[in-house]
């Protein structure tokens, strides 16, 4: 089986870059990565990224509302600039984060020409609003264990609460029309994925989604105040499951705790 896995079992070989939230420039990528280098894209649908941003930059004291940014455009059009650089703060974000340059944002043409141009760079493709069928799609393609693949959210936000018209969502595709061509092309590669249009996948599914919220809940508690390993018996989507004590310390980690380890894996 690992033979037809890109990474399969027991492959220790660290990886070449680490890159964390990295706003893409072309010139920089080429100069440094090997040549035809590929792309791993995480999109969201446009309305619910909107609604999450703002509820992100404008929290508890200083909250505002969605339309209340759409409607004022000093605040939608708004640049910010951070370690990578300069970007729009609601504006073709996610189109500008993976390298269009935004002087062409009233260029459609130039706009359609750079998405089709993703689209064959990309080779892993996740989308937000199914985040937990894309990671199975990663373990499939790459011989992972479900325990490769459990996760735990730092932050969950229910934008769904962030209310908005029809009205304004109509404007707000309107002017974000770029990061909705975004998404329906990346939408369409993803559900051309083979596999994914068959009721056992999605069942599978919904399978793991109970289990990782299971596994976070309840059995890592277990784990962590016991002190000792619990094993899960196989199902006819996975064998034996063993949730050691070193899964669930590293599932309860701060975020900073995180970050260190990675970049520790990373440089060696």
């Amino acid at each position: 089986m690992s033979a037809d896995c890109f990474i399969g079992p027991g492959q220790v070989d660290r990886a070449d870059v680490l890159i964390h939230h990295a706003k893409y420039s072309k010139d920089i990528y080429d100069k440094y990565l090997v040549k035809d280098y590929k792309w791993i894209v995480p999109v969201r649908e446009p309305v619910t990224w909107f609604k999450s941003a703002v509820r992100y930059n404008y929290r508890f004291p200083n909250y505002k509302s969605p339309e209340e940014v759409l409607s004022d455009n000093a605040t939608l059009y708004q640049k910010t600039r951070g370690r990578v650089g300069e970007a729009a703060k609601f504006h073709l974000r996610q189109l500008e984060w993976l390298g269009f340059d935004y002087k062409l944002h009233d260029n459609i043409t130039a706009i359609r020409e750079y998405i089709a141009n993703i689209v064959e760079r990309m080779d892993i493709i996740i989308l937000n609003d199914h985040f937990d069928a894309s990671l199975l799609l990663l373990r499939k393609r790459f011989c992972w264990k479900y325990t490769d693949i459990f996760y735990k959210s730092f932050t969950v936000t229910n934008s769904s609460q962030e209310l908005m018209s029809q009205s304004a969502i109509t404007k707000l595709l309107s002017i974000n029309l770029g990061e909705q061509l975004l998404y329906e092309a990346i939408n369409k590669s993803w559900w051309d994925q083979s596999g994914v249009e068959k009721s056992t996948f999605w069942n599978e599914v919904s399978y793991f989604k109970r289990l990782n919220r299971q596994v976070n809940a309840d059995v890592c508690p277990q784990v962590l105040s016991s002190n000792a390993d619990y094993q899960i018996e196989a199902t006819e989507y996975h064998n034996d499951l063993l949730v050691s004590v070193e899964l669930c310390t590293a599932l309860n980690m701060k975020m900073s705790e995180v970050k260190k380890v990675l970049m520790n894996y990373a440089l060696g």
